[in-house]
């Protein structure tokens, strides 16, 4: 599996696991991320798992085609259900929102399971994740963020370690994006800056009580995204 076949979120989320550890890939879909964690050479071996039978019976297509049959197991598997994570030092949860991927991680106590690193791709919600992590002792150890296909997605590494819950504006810009100055996050601000910024124009000319509360809100996010571009 060539790196050029993975999308550019999947490779940065490749680049986050930790080189020689075996790993469980929740939701993955094709396997195409499996299969280059392997061929790479970052890990030895993982289970690939999904929560339907179409996209598993191509993961295991393809894992076939890549010889791989005796390094990655395939799990029909509802999040953590049926997926035993022992001996396995990563959790990846990709492609999907984040309230999902809460549920998976609450039902599946992926917490308790002695895992060393999740890496987590919320297409939503990256807050409530992110407030789940640090309320279930783990805490975001780094974070990235892509741009790709005409969206932005963030990327979140969770290791074991109680430490204090972040503030709101990290929660939901990420804590370690801010204090990176990650390019990507200031370009996305800087889109969310001109939204909002529409937006408090257009609700200017509202005298409704219902619009003077939202302009309210709109100019405290407006604030915030001004001090964190500096």
């Amino acid at each position: 599996m060539r790196s050029e076949t993975l999308s550019l979120r999947l490779r940065r989320a490749a680049e986050m696991v930790s080189e020689g550890g075996r790993f469980a890939d929740i939701g993955t879909d094709h396997g195409y991320l499996p299969i280059y964690l392997v061929n790479s050479g970052r890990s030895p071996g993982g289970i690939a798992a999904d929560v339907n039978e179409g996209p598993l019976e191509k993961a295991r297509e393809h894992i076939k085609e890549n010889h791989l049959e005796n390094r990655i197991d395939t799990v029909l598997s509802d999040g953590l259900s049926r997926v035993d994570t022992r001996g396995l030092n990563s959790l990846i949860i990709a492609g999907m929102g984040g309230q999902l991927m809460i549920r998976i991680l609450g039902e599946g106590s992926a917490f308790k399971r002695g895992l060393q690193e999740m890496i987590l791709l919320p297409q939503s919600d990256a807050d409530m994740v992110r407030r789940f992590i640090y309320e279930n002792g783990f805490h975001i150890d780094a974070e990235d963020m892509v741009f790709e296909d005409g969206k932005y997605y963030v990327l979140i590494k969770a290791v074991p370690g109680r430490e204090e819950i972040p503030s709101e504006t990290e929660l939901l810009y990420g804590p370690c994006l801010i204090r990176g100055r990650n390019d990507t996050l200031r370009q996305y601000l800087e889109r969310e800056r001109l939204i909002h910024e529409e937006i408090l124009s257009r609700l200017e000319r509202g005298a409704s009580d219902k619009a003077f509360e939202r302009r309210s809100e709109v100019m405290d996010k407006l604030e915030i995204i001004k001090k964190l571009l500096g």
